[in-house]
């Protein structure tokens, strides 16, 4: 009760002074709630430096009567050693780096040699679920629907994609391509019901296709809708997260290949019907570009991760934000330190978020996407987030881990 009726009485507080100077108070009041999981954890002889750098008395004081309310109801920045990871095997030997998690009971991973794995007791025990006659194949695109219902699509040839709807123990083909140039990057679902995967360039132009009915069939979306690629430009199949979704129909495809400055980004907002390509400043190569896309909606920040995958190789670019909804593009002004082929956002409580990048060789974490930090030498391909906000990763020699943090 005390609590609530201290931010009762800063909110009124504000409005008093917000009538009074509505032009300027109200816009840096909103802005004070936003900055305070930052400042709110800055020593008080700081934090007044700050205050007196730029800003009225009277604007000082909104901010630390904000503060001294929004402390009792808004989280700490999380730092590097609060996060920490329970390693785990998933009973398998594969690369794995296909991943989707249902939620913290059910969890599927895919990768070489045909391989699919379920659990449903929270990674404790897993039963290994692939397709026969596909032994040769890498999937590594996956996304599940419940504990029965799994779809998986081939990083190869042929390139197909495959469902089940009882837990694995059958499998059925929903769809095949002819062309041995087709070779599946991702796939995502905006729903259970409408879904969306791409392959590298097949006549000149990315592959992606469609489905409208939970995966069962799937339609390619009209070549002339797609931009022409570039030469040898192509998806990085490492993590199937170099396809992002996101509300409304959005979709954001991350490319390489090509030997550039600028990797692209492909973007729609009709559920994969129309596309344009964006240019992103991740240097691109033969190795090298755009291995990942997240989306921080509270931010309303995407975020691409990659690098070089070569391990003799230097990346010097490893992400980059944007603030458009992917028109634009800038690169991090502190980006992980090594190649990071996954990025995804996870949850404090269900109210901080933070964005967590894994590669085959370290992990970092990042507030902001512009700033990041690494917390372990410890690497993974794959990153997925449950929808409490775990996020779980899987790599080499079927490894899995989940990531707690702490507060």
């Amino acid at each position: 009760r005390k609590r609530k009726n201290s931010f009762h009485a800063v909110g009124c507080f504000g409005i008093k002074l917000a009538k009074r100077r509505v032009s300027t108070a109200l816009p840096w009041v909103v802005q004070s709630f936003a900055n305070l999981a930052i400042y709110s954890t800055l020593p008080a002889e700081t934090l007044a430096q700050l205050l007196s750098l730029n800003g009225t008395p009277m604007r000082a004081l909104t901010f630390l009567c904000v503060a001294a309310a929004g402390c009792w109801t808004l989280p700490n920045v999380v730092q590097a050693q609060q996060l920490q990871g329970q390693e785990s095997s998933t009973g398998c030997e594969a690369s794995l780096r296909g991943l989707s998690v249902v939620d913290d009971q059910t969890l599927w991973a895919s990768g070489a040699k045909a391989t699919v794995v379920r659990s449903v007791d929270a990674g404790v025990s897993w039963q290994s679920c692939g397709p026969q006659g596909f032994d040769q194949l890498e999937f590594r695109s996956i996304v599940a629907q419940d504990g029965q219902t799994a779809t998986i699509a081939s990083a190869g040839t042929p390139a197909v994609i495959l469902q089940t709807c009882d837990g694995g123990r059958t499998w059925k083909e929903a769809f095949r391509h002819p062309s041995s140039a087709a070779f599946f990057d991702g796939m995502r679902f905006w729903g259970r019901e409408r879904g969306i995967a791409f392959s590298d360039p097949v006549d000149g132009r990315l592959m992606i296709m469609t489905t409208a009915d939970a995966g069962l069939t799937w339609q390619s979306v009209a070549p002339e809708n797609i931009p022409l690629a570039t030469e040898r430009e192509g998806g990085f199949a490492a993590s199937n997260s170099v396809l992002c979704v996101g509300k409304g129909g959005r979709a954001w495809i991350g490319t390489g290949g090509t030997k550039s400055q600028t990797s692209r980004i492909y973007v729609t907002s009709d559920f994969g019907k129309n596309w344009t390509a964006r240019p992103c400043p991740l240097h691109s190569d033969a190795a090298a570009g755009v291995f990942s896309i997240a989306f921080h909606a509270d931010l309303k920040l995407l975020i691409a991760v990659g690098g070089d995958y070569r391990p003799e190789a230097t990346s010097s670019t490893t992400a980059a934000l944007s603030r458009d909804l992917g028109q634009t593009w800038q690169l991090s002004a502190q980006p992980p330190s090594a190649f990071v082929s996954a990025v995804s956002l996870a949850s404090m409580d269900r109210r901080a978020k933070i964005l967590i990048a894994t590669g085959p060789t370290s992990s970092f974490m990042s507030q902001d996407g512009d700033n990041w930090e690494q917390f372990s030498t410890f690497g993974f391909h794959a990153l997925e987030t449950s929808p409490n906000g775990s996020v779980y990763a899987v790599g080499s020699g079927g490894r899995f881990a989940k990531l707690n943090i702490r507060n």
